[in-house]
């Protein structure tokens, strides 16, 4: 996008410039005008990155997941660091999206969230007599309720997936990035980003836990989120995740599906 911006701007410029200097040296008045038009009807307001992204508030995010999910006409990703039991809010649409034939990635996984655990543990309770992080019962129950979340909701997913040849693929990022890693350096270990990427519409990216933060739980009592809808360079971004994460489904299935189905459309920011 911002090459895209760049050649823009410097169309204009050169445009502008060779117009101005025809005037000055009494040179074709027809290019003079031509030059002055172009830059009236096509100036810097024109150029893509100023209406090709929306910004979200929390509650705009969520339904626009939640619309998302609905009307995806071929391939949803979901990237999200944890999976809890908000994960169960979306399964009718997951089910529904996987029987219209939409092929849906769910990537997971955060490697150092028992590490920052420990490292918040020990800093605040290693000199008040505390018991070490591995012994304290904080860890366990904390540790039993996570796995419990984190255990159903999988299963759920999972079971979509058993109950036809659907096209459902969940990655846990930490175990796919440690098998990388035995065959060359690989430093990423998980996730901690927040990406749903739609057909070729759109992708939306920011600070919304989409399959684990429990919305209409929440919605009435919670801290404000950002996120941003981008309609620009959807595919880029699909070939990016693919590369980062080295997912061969994304490159030999889902981008080649996405030129048979295109639905891109033009950016509305009252949607």
């Amino acid at each position: 996008m911002l090459k895209r911006v760049f050649y823009s701007v410097l169309w204009i410029t050169i445009i502008f410039a060779l117009g101005y200097y025809t005037k000055k040296n009494h040179w074709d008045e027809g290019f003079y005008a031509l030059s002055q038009d172009f830059i009236e009807n096509w100036s810097i307001n024109n150029v893509p990155h100023k209406r090709c992204y929306k910004v979200l508030n929390v509650h705009e995010t969520y339904k626009q997941f939640r619309k998302a999910l609905r009307e995806a006409q071929c391939a949803v990703l979901i990237e999200s660091p944890w999976i809890k039991q908000a994960c169960n809010n979306y399964l009718p649409d997951i089910e529904a999206l996987l029987k219209k034939d939409v092929h849906v990635i769910i990537l997971f996984g955060n490697q150092s969230s028992e590490k920052q655990r420990k490292r918040r543990w020990d800093n605040r309770y290693s000199n008040n007599n505390f018991s070490p992080w591995e012994e304290s019962p904080w860890k366990r129950n904390y540790e039993n309720a996570e796995k419990a979340q984190y255990e159903d909701a999988l299963k759920a997913l999972r079971a979509l997936d058993e109950e036809d040849d659907y096209h459902l693929t969940i990655v846990s990022l930490p175990n796919h990035l440690r098998k990388k890693a035995r065959r060359k350096r690989q430093e990423l270990t998980g996730t901690h980003r927040k990406l749903v990427i739609v057909d070729d519409k759109y992708f939306i990216t920011g600070s919304f836990n989409f399959l684990s933060f429990d919305y209409e739980r929440y919605k009435n009592n919670l801290s404000n989120e950002e996120s941003v809808l981008i309609r620009c360079d959807v595919k880029e971004k699909w070939e990016s995740v693919a590369e980062e994460y080295g997912l061969d489904i994304i490159k030999e299935v889902i981008i080649p599906r996405l030129k048979s189905c295109s639905t891109s459309e033009e950016f509305n920011t009252d949607q």
